[in-house]
Formats: C-alpha cells, structure tokens, sequence
C-alpha cells in the first residue's frame, strides 16, 4: 500500500495490536471488548484467560480449614455471577489459580442474623471445563517470629476437597498442576489427568482420601510429568518424610503398577532443604539418562560441613556423569558462621565440600566432542546460588571456603573440560560486620551479589549478558555506526551484532549506458558506482574478506538514479560497476525491493546484469516479499525463478518478450512446461501498466531472434503451457495508480475470486464529475452538473463498473478518488470535480450476505468483508481573495456516499461488524507571488469544518462512519 501517512488500521492490524495488551492489564482488554462486537469475543478469552483470585484461609470450630471471600473483595463474586450468566465463558478460562491468606473474611462482618452465603471458591471450581493450569498457592505474609503458614491438605474442609478432587476427575486436559499452599497432597488423585506435564508439590502423602468417585475402580494411568518442583517449605513445616513417600510410590506395591513415574521426567527441581543425602540420590538416580536436561538440587542437610583447610576426598551421594544432554543446572547451598559453645568462638560450616563433590561428577564434554559427527553436547548453564548465614567479618569473608568447589570447575576447565559452559555464582543475605570503631559501618547487609566470569562478560562490566542484550535491542537497525561499535564491544557480542547490522541494505546506483556491440542497438545499460569511498564499495569490501557477512544480508532495497547521456566502459571501468559482483555473493534474503523511476527497459540491461538478477531470484529461496517496479518492462519471464510460494510480489511495466537462448530452436522452446510465479499478494505500481499483464497471463511469449542475414531482430510468438505469472493463489491485490476499469475487470478474470481477500484500488480515469457552484449572498451555494465525464450517466456508467459481489473471501476494500476545488479570480467561474459517483456504485456492488439470519459460525461460506475505506485526496487552487472552500466543504452534499456505507454495515449487523471509514487528504495549491492571495487550511480547522457538514453528522443508528482528515499540505500550481 503506498505510504500516504494513513493512520487507518485494517482489522487484522487490529487483531494483531491487541495481542500486546499485556493479559493482566483487564481493565484495556475489558474496554477493547466493548470498541466492537469483531473484537469482543477474541478479548472476552484473554480476559478470562488466566484467572488468580485470593481468598481468607480460615479455621473452623471442628479443627478444619476453609476459604472465605475476603473483605472487601469482590473479585471471586463478579467472577461468579459472570459464569452463571453466560456460561460459555467458563471455557475460555485455561489457568485458574487461587491463593490462601490470612485475610479478614467477609462473613465476619455479616450479621449473625443473616445467612452467611458459602465461599464462591466451592461454587467456581464445578463450573470449569477446560483447564490446563491448577494452582494453590499459600500467601501468607511471613514476618520475624511468624514463618509462612500452610496447612496440612488432610485437614481442608470435606467440601473444599471434594471440588477439588471432583474437578481433576472431570478434567483430563490438565497440564499444569501447582498444590504448593497445602501440605501432604495424595498424588494419587492426578492419576486421572492424562495429559499432565508439570506438577509443583511442597510434601506428599499416601493416604487416599476418599470421594463421592469411590466406588470406580483405581484408574491404570501413572502420574509421569516432564517437569516435577518439590518446592521449600517454611521452617515450622519441614520434614524429609514426605521425600521418603514420594520415593515409595516411584516403585510398584503389592503386584500394582507404580503412581508415579519418572519415565518422562526432563526437570527437576528438589528445593528441600529437609532432604537428607540418601533421599537426593534416590530421587535422582530413578530418572533415565536420556531424558533429563533440567536439575535444581538444594544441598541436603546432612552434606553440610565444617570448614578446614585439609584435602577433601568426599565421595558425593549422586553422581551426574550419565546425564550427557543436561543444559541447566542449579546447586543451592549455605555458608554458615555459627557459634560454637565448646570452642567458644564461631565457625564456619558449608556446602561447599558437597557442591565441589557434586561437580566432579559432571559429564566431561572436551573440545574434541564438539567435532564429533554425531549429536553435540548442549551449552550447560551452571547456577551456584549460596545463601550466607551469620556475621562475617572481612577476614572471614577472604577466608571463605570457596576453593572447595572452584578448584573443581578450574581444574576441569584446564583439562579443556566445560567448554560450553556458562557459570554464574550467586550469594544471598551477605552480612559483613566491620570493627566497631570505624563509625557508621557497624554492618552492611548484601541481599544478592553476583558473580560473571569474564570468559563471559566484558572485563570490569558486573552486568549480566541478557541486560546487555536488552540494552543493545533499543538501537535502531538503522543506527549502523552504534551498531558496528558494539560489534566490537566484546567477541561475545559481535555476532549478533553483526546480524543486525548487515540484516537490511540499502545500496544506491546509477544508470549508465556503456557500447556493446552486442547489446541492444550497440548500447548496454548497467549500474554503476562512480563514488570512490560509497556504501556498495565498502560493503563489497567486507563481503569478500569476510564471505559469512553475507548470510546476514535479509532484507537489500536498491534504488537506481537516472543520468542522461551515456559512458563508454572504458571510461566506467570495472571498479566501478560492482553492483554484479555483490549479487553473485547475496543468498538469504527474505525481501529484495529495486526502485526507480527510469524508463529505460530491461532489453537494454547488460547480459552480465541481467544474469546477476536472475541468479539472485534464483538463489534467494526464502525471499517472501519481491518489489521490482523499478525495473520497467522487467521481462515476466524472470519471474519463474522466484520461490514458491511467494507471498508479495510488487511490478511495473512487464514485458513477455524475452530472447532466444544459446543452443535453443525457436521452433521448439525450450521453457514450454517450466515453473511459474503465483503470488499471494500482487501490486501494480505505475500507471497504465495493467495493459502489460494481459498477454503474459495468458501465457504467450514473445522469442526476440536474430537474423542470420543482418543484425536486426524479429518475433517468434508462442503460448508456453503454463503462464510464468499465475494469479491462482492470489489473496491481495493493489493497483497503486488509477486504470481503465476494463483492465481491473479483465485482471480480476485470472483470478479466483473466492480467494481475493483484500483490493487497493484507484479511481478509474475519466470516472469524474464536474459541478458549477454558483453563490448567493443570502443562501447556501447552489450546484449544477457541469461534466458528467466520459463514462458516468446512465449511459455510461456500465463503462465504469465495478462490481465485487462475487468476491465471497473479500475481507477489506479500499479506493481513493479526488475532489478537486477550484475557485478562480471570478466566483461564476468556481467548480468542484469529484469521484463520488463512481465510488458509491462500487459500494453498492461489494459482497453482501445472502442469509439473513446466519450467524458468524454458521456463515462460514459467505462473504467475509470486514472493513471498507474511502480515502478522498482532496485539491484545493483559490486565486481569489474571498477563500469559499470551507463555506462549500461545510455544505456539500456527502449523504449518497455515507449511505452507500452504512447500509453495508446494517446488512451484515447479524453477522459482524464491518468498519467503514472516510478519509481526507488535503492538498493546498498556491505560489508565492504578489496576484496570488495567500490563505491557510490547517489538519484540525478542515476537520472542523467537515464535522459541522450536517450530511456527515448522521446519528440515527448504532452504525458509525469513520472520520478523518490525514494530511494538509502545501504545493506549488505546477505540482498539481
């Protein structure tokens, strides 16, 4: 579409826009829900598309817990009366999470004499249908001598459970499930979710509780998720026990088939601190070799150690030799500086030891690994986190027992071990105490201190990589000098530095004609570079010193000047005409563009240039986006080489001539059955140029051979069995410069117009009209049809037409036309020209519902149009002193066209809203000399005056006409 600073979005833009509102921002999506009845159903899911509520954990007299709706919130009540009264919205929620507080009930503040209503949570859950997240958290606020409260899942109340057990049973679409707020969950419950991947628990327990579901026999499935979490419970809660269950039920019991398995399991995360070193190593050795890429380990209790400075020979409780695809892991650990009564003074005790044992085990990946010819290693990111515990004074902290797992990672790197591997070392509660007589420092407390190597990130820059990256995406791609500076920042950012500086090219030519002898009347047209130091020669220059640049070329535009006059080569020479030697080197473009405005035919292009082009389509096979009107009379041929599917393809003028190839017989051609171009999207970007199209769609193809008698050239026509452009597949198309309106038709004939979703057209030559304005001091200006022009009337009109109704797929319509004021030195002599006519009967004539009565899901063969837009490039020329153009804009009868529209909106009310839309641009012609008077037209006065137009002010239905004034600008009389 050309770029006339139009802020109108079509609907898939929309669409599109809308999937950026982020999903907890409910208040936008509420209000986008209700702009359009197209849009309300989409933003109605992402609003309920993730649903976390919060409810009161509370205590009852009988010893059990329940939730209560919390004070003041009525979140849980507006999410309930929602589903009861439309139901359907139940199956938009896919993650449903609520937590457990220690908020104030509401029913604390109900009277004893009313009936307290039950917690809404007991009447949500059985509305769910199609889960695929469950959550329970526990978010109670721990402060000093108050741990994190959680309550033991046997001691919820019957009827909490049951909803809970009730909608696992029902509910095998279920991916995702988190039970961390409660303690002591009976895993045997999610038997019966088949689908289940990730499972988030606190503890476990054996016990099988029993449900209205009692009496169906115990379902065969085993629990076996790809993702298990055993998350930290607080201090008041931890037990290993539940680690010692889990372990039970990984193994079958009397003759049954085991709960759970770890058949599939590619992570997890043992985060309890409780768990003791046999536990660990039974977990870890239960999971297969080949599947696990993901570990998180919490060193265990009993793996913490006093420090010494002897040699350790510990042997560690699990060994990760055989898990070669391992890409993540994490090992958590504590430093603690206690005091120890017997020695009287403190001491330092670690997992340091534990985690040194622990990596010695790690799989050995050498350099020679790499060059193997089978499956590489994967990047291994190593996180050491440790949490420092007790006052430590700067000379405990240089004495800290580090040592004992870095000599671990030096050593194996050293022996060309790890070489992949990425090491981030993460401290956490660093307390540091200083003598008391500096003053002011009694201590300084460090929440989190990390640690890069600098194998990593740049020397003397503590800043993660992934924040330099975030940094560096807010450079603009067209920023070349900053991008090529933080090229060669650090090695570890050159790469995709590189990428984004070479990612889009834009080079420029000029046209030169050279003697050829060979070439089209002797004389050969080739692009040339004259300048010394120019962007192509230095791009050239990196290309071939370094060829792997060229990879990262994706997007190249090449805009070709035009020079009259010619040069002889000699004179050019060839450092100047690189522009082949680039081609040659360009094979991973995604979208190529060449512009220009020459007139000079591709007949005439160098056979060395022509060769490049086509080699370039040809080697290209991910180009999805061709722009080549800037080469006029471009032969079609050329087009075969293009990749298929190809979805935009941009032309001018075309030519089905081509020339006899070395070795071919003219009367046996050699490409009668070979490839052709069907594009998704096509635009016609000069004028007149659809005429060009016809022959070449049809297939006939012109041989341009020479005489064997003399050096001129004759014709040999034939009709190649499949045409090199077919419009078969056509979805899009654009006309960007006004037609014979029997081309347009005659081009919409190759296509299938069941598949035309989108037109971009311009008024058709010769489809104005023409009205004498004649004003009246004491009445509103008067018209009189001037010109009806040469094919509108009753006569005519037919000449013009346009009719689409046919065209079911059509998803938006778009035309310009003009109205043109003109206001001379003398008020008899004022007129208005416009295109109105013309485009009220090509309204008239879009796709319209067939089926009164058909709703949009039932309608799925019927017309799809969405949106229509008109845009009208309005002229004004006054050379008079009284300026009437805001006088007749304000007046003028526009109720013929908004009609047209609106009643196009009211035929598909049933199905869908269409959103039509009226735009203006507005050109002010004057000059700047003494007899021309000077007068201003600004953006929001011209929309004024339109909006004071009573023909646009139509109010009377709920069906809405967009409008909108683009652009004024001003230009010279010659311009127009």
């Amino acid at each position: 579409m050309p770029n006339d600073n139009s802020i109108f979005l079509p609907f898939d833009l929309v669409e599109k826009i809308f999937s950026h509102i982020p999903s907890t921002d409910h208040a936008t999506l509420s209000a986008c829900s209700q702009t359009s009845k197209s849009f309300g159903e989409s933003m109605q899911r992402r609003l309920f598309e993730d649903i976390n509520l919060e409810y009161a954990l509370t205590h009852e007299r009988d010893g059990m817990n329940t939730l209560e709706d919390i004070e003041g919130d009525n979140k849980s009540r507006l999410l309930l009366s929602s589903l009861i009264a439309n139901p359907a919205l139940a199956s938009y929620i896919h993650s449903f999470s609520f937590t457990g507080t220690e908020s104030i009930p509401a029913r604390w503040n109900i009277p004893e004499a009313q009936e307290c209503p039950p917690p809404s949570i007991l009447k949500i859950l059985p509305l769910l249908t199609s889960l695929d997240t469950f959550s329970f958290y526990s978010g109670t606020n721990a402060t000093p001598g108050r741990p994190q409260t959680s309550v033991h899942y046997e001691f919820l109340c019957s009827s909490l459970q049951t909803a809970i057990q009730d909608l696992f049973m029902r509910s095998d679409s279920i991916k995702s499930v988190t039970l961390t707020g409660v303690r002591g969950f009976p895993l045997n419950q999610l038997r019966r979710l088949t689908n289940i991947e990730t499972v988030r628990i606190s503890s476990v327990s054996l016990i099988q509780y029993i449900s209205h579901y009692h009496c169906l026999s115990p379902p065969p499935y085993i629990i076996h998720p790809k993702s298990l979490h055993i998350e930290e419970m607080s201090k008041l809660y931890r037990e290993s026990s539940s680690l010692d269950k889990l372990i039970h039920i990984l193994h079958p019991q009397n003759g049954k088939r085991p709960t759970f398995s770890f058949a599939r399991l590619e992570s997890l995360s043992l985060m309890n601190s409780a768990a003791n070193q046999k536990q660990t190593r039974m977990l870890i050795d239960a999971i297969p070799s080949e599947t696990l890429t993901e570990l998180a380990v919490t060193g265990p209790q009993n793996a913490i150690k006093r420090f010494h400075n002897r040699p350790y020979t510990d042997i560690p409780n699990f060994s990760l030799l055989r898990f070669r695809m391992l890409e993540s892991l994490k090992l958590r650990g504590k430093v603690n500086n206690v005091y120890s009564a017997s020695q009287d003074k403190f001491v330092i005790q670690s997992h340091c030891r534990w985690i040194g044992s622990v990596l010695t085990t790690l799989p050995q990946i050498m350099a020679h690994d790499t060059n193997d010819s089978g499956p590489h290693p994967p990047p291994l990111s190593l996180v050491i986190e440790l949490e420092m515990t007790g006052p430590l004074s700067p000379t405990d902290i240089a004495n800290l027992p580090f040592g004992q797992f870095t000599n671990v990672l030096n050593a194996s790197i050293e022996g060309g071990a790890l070489i992949n591997t990425r090491l981030e070392l993460h401290f956490y509660n660093f307390l540091v105490t200083y003598p008391s007589d500096i003053p002011n420092h009694s201590h300084i407390n460090l929440k989190r201190l990390e640690l890069i190597p600098t194998e990593v990130m740049p020397q003397g820059k503590p800043i993660p990589y992934d924040i330099y990256v975030e940094i560096f995406s807010y450079i603009s791609n067209d920023d070349k000098d900053t991008l090529s500076a933080c090229s060669q920042l650090a090695p570890c950012f050159r790469e995709a530095m590189q990428k984004r500086l070479f990612k889009s090219i834009n080079l420029d030519y000029e046209e030169r004609h050279v003697d050829d002898i060979r070439g089209y009347e002797g004389r050969v047209m080739v692009w040339a570079d004259e300048i010394e130091e120019s962007r192509s020669k230095m791009l050239l220059r990196a290309l071939k010193s370094n060829p792997e640049l060229a990879e990262y070329i994706k997007e190249l535009t090449i805009t070709i000047s035009h020079q009259g006059g010619y040069n002889m080569w000699p004179m050019l020479g060839d450092k100047t005409i690189t522009a082949n030697d680039f081609l040659s080197r360009v094979s991973s473009l995604t979208a190529l563009s060449v512009m220009s405005n020459s007139r000079v035919v591709y007949a005439m292009y160098s056979e060395t240039l022509q060769f490049a082009i086509r080699q370039l389509l040809a080697r290209n096979t991910n180009l999805s986006s061709v722009n080549l009107s800037g080469i006029f009379e471009l032969a079609i041929a050329e087009v075969q080489y293009l990749p298929s599917p190809l979805k935009s393809l941009t032309l001018g003028y075309i030519s089905n001539i081509r020339p006899l190839l070395p070795g071919e017989d003219e009367d046996y051609p050699g490409d009668q059955d070979g490839p052709a171009c069907a594009p998704t999207s096509l635009c016609i970007a000069n004028r007149g140029a659809i005429d060009t199209f016809f022959d070449a769609l049809r297939g006939e193809v012109n041989l341009q051979v020479k005489d064997e008698y003399s050096d001129s050239y004759y014709v040999h026509t034939y009709m190649r069995r499949t045409p090199y452009l077919i419009l078969s597949k056509l979805e899009s198309l654009e006309i960007y410069k006004s037609s014979f309106m029997n081309d347009v038709r005659d081009l919409l004939s190759f296509a299938d117009c069941s598949k035309i979703q989108h037109i971009y057209i311009k008024t058709p030559f010769l489809s104005h009209s023409t009205h004498s304005i004649i004003f009246d001091d004491h009445e509103a200006p008067s018209y009189e049809l001037k010109d009806a022009g040469a094919t509108i009337g009753p006569l005519s009109l037919n000449g013009a037409r346009l009719d689409l109704s046919d065209f079911s797929g059509l998803k938006s319509f778009e035309t310009h036309g003009k109205m043109t004021f003109v206001q001379d030195a003398s008020l008899l002599s004022t007129t208005i020209s416009t295109h109105i006519p013309w485009l009220i009967q090509a309204i008239e004539n879009l796709p319209r519902p067939n089926n009164v009565g058909l709703s949009a899901a039932d309608n799925t063969h019927g017309p799809s149009l969405r949106s229509v837009r008109v845009v009208l490039h309005v002229v004004l020329k006054v050379i008079n002193d009284n300026n009437k153009s805001g006088e007749v804009f304000a007046l003028f009868n526009f109720s013929p066209l908004v009609s047209a529209m609106k009643k196009i909106q009211h035929q598909y009310t049933h199905l869908r809203d269409v959103a039509c839309s009226l735009d203006f641009k507005v050109t002010v012609l004057q000059e700047d000399v003494p007899e021309h008077p000077h007068y201003n037209v600004e953006k929001e006065e011209f929309l004024e005056t339109l909006q004071s137009n009573p023909t646009l002010q139509d109010d009377s239905d709920d069906n809405k006409v967009m409008l909108r004034v683009l652009d004024v600008r001003r230009l010279p009389y010659s311009s127009a």
